[in-house]
């Protein structure tokens, strides 16, 4: 039952089952070369300071290159001692810019 309710699904827009199945595809591929990122444009990282009482913050917007995010997502990096610089963080950030999210980490 779970299975045909599924395949009803997703029959009715194969364009984003195979768009979702790239996706995570470049999740797990990581740094390593994909179908996604063969076939979009690198995504940019920029640096952006705030402030918030008295104290001053770093973090980092990815943007899809060449066209606006069609969404938005704040990533927290956790625990990791190397925080918005751990390379699974940037890689997923990456992989979501590709996929027209903009990023905040």
């Amino acid at each position: 039952m779970v299975a045909l309710v599924g395949a009803g699904a997703a029959s009715c827009s194969p364009a984003r089952v195979i768009e979702a199945a790239h996706v995570m595809q470049d999740v797990a591929a990581e740094a390593a070369p994909s179908a996604l990122k063969r076939n979009t444009p690198t995504p940019s990282r920029r640096l952006i300071a705030y402030r918030v009482e008295d104290r001053v913050y770093e973090g980092d917007i990815y943007t899809p290159a060449n066209t606006r995010p069609e969404a938005a997502l704040l990533l927290i990096p956790g625990v990791s001692p190397r925080g918005r610089d751990d390379p699974r963080l940037v890689s997923f950030a990456n992989t979501l810019a590709r996929a027209l999210f903009g990023a905040c980490a």
